[in-house]
């Protein structure tokens, strides 16, 4: 996302006639809306298949450029692959190369070393374009996420809620982007520990996930707070000033909700960027990486504050602070130093 929409906001604004068309799965729709301006082509990945199911999705990605190139000649119809699995980062073919533009988001040159990717996809297209714009990373969410999130929200504030936190600690598999346990828990008591303020917990994807963020629920339940569960779209009759709603979202559910919202924390994931692209306050939890070009290169972009909280879970696991890191994420969301990365453990 990060990426994507700022290429689709400069091709806009470079090609004002040009029809665009995102090749992505479903999930996409929901954050580049029609508002967006974009045509929508279907696809999807399994990131668990072999290279047979691999190539299976490289092959539908061919007959959909095909079957676009038959609306339009093929010599006015470019591929701008900003490094997807779809080509397998590059390497397997799709377009001629006169008509394909590679986006290489793992270049490590001296002079990028210090960019975010949304930083770096703006240099790289006024070095392909001749141009020197630049644009932020946006997401285009329906009206109806919007609307719903907005009238939750604004149901909590008339209760009394002054702060609504969303958190999320997915991490879409990757355990080695989690702190752990003993972290996520002091993270969510402490901020319940602040007056009138409401924290939307996000259960994550799957079973495992859904699973540790009960627990958590658990926990601040056993420490006195109100907590319940909610869904977006259904009736709610709970209201409260202050307390920890669990919530399972989709990812335009989510992204309607940080727009709602005071602030986001969470571990490195998609929804770090929505909330930077919707100028929400974050912070960003980032472990499984001691790499600071890694870790800068995928920082949140925005025009609001953007912050970074980096965890060494490789070089001593056993040793890790999950007070000392919770101090360091409260002190973070008081920084004001944008883009600023709180030194790591």
């Amino acid at each position: 996302m990060a990426i994507t929409s700022v290429i689709i906001q400069r091709l806009k604004e470079l090609l004002p006639h040009a029809e665009i068309t995102l090749i992505g799965e479903e999930k996409l729709k929901e954050i580049f809306g029609p508002d967006s301006g974009v045509r929508f082509r279907e696809v999807s990945y399994k990131r668990k298949g072999g290279l047979l199911e691999r190539l299976s999705t490289w092959l539908h990605i061919l007959d959909i450029v095909r079957q676009e190139e038959m609306e339009c000649p093929a010599e006015n119809v470019i591929l701008v692959d900003p490094d997807s699995r779809y080509s397998q980062l590059g390497v397997l073919p799709i377009v001629p190369l006169e008509r394909y533009l590679f986006f290489d988001s793992r270049s490590q040159s001296l002079y990028n070393r210090k960019m975010s990717m949304a930083e770096f996809v703006n240099d790289w297209l006024n070095r392909i374009l001749d141009d020197k714009g630049v644009c932020y990373p946006k997401v285009w969410i329906s009206r109806h996420n919007l609307d719903v999130a907005a009238k939750f929200c604004n149901n909590l504030r008339r209760c009394g809620a002054r702060r609504i936190v969303v958190m999320n600690f997915g991490v879409g598999g990757n355990l080695r982007k989690r702190v752990g346990k003993a972290f996520e828990e002091k993270m969510l008591l402490s901020l319940l520990r602040e007056k009138d303020t409401v924290v939307f917990l996000d259960k994550g994807a799957g079973e495992v996930e859904a699973s540790r963020s009960e627990a958590l629920l658990r926990a601040a339940k056993a420490s006195g707070y109100a907590v319940t569960d909610a869904c977006l779209d259904l009736k709610q009759d709970e209201f409260f000033p202050h307390g920890a709603i669990g919530i399972e979202t989709t990812i335009g559910e989510i992204a309607g909700l940080i727009s709602a919202s005071d602030e986001f924390i969470g571990y490195d994931s998609a929804c770090q960027h929505i909330a930077a692209a919707l100028e929400i306050p974050c912070v960003t939890v980032f472990a499984g990486s001691n790499n600071m070009r890694f870790v800068r290169r995928w920082s949140a972009f925005g025009r609001n504050s953007c912050r970074i909280v980096h965890v060494d879970t490789l070089t001593d696991p056993v040793s890790i602070n999950a007070e000392d890191i919770t101090a360091r994420v409260m002190h973070a969301r008081h920084f004001d130093s944008l883009g600023s990365i709180v030194s790591s453990q």
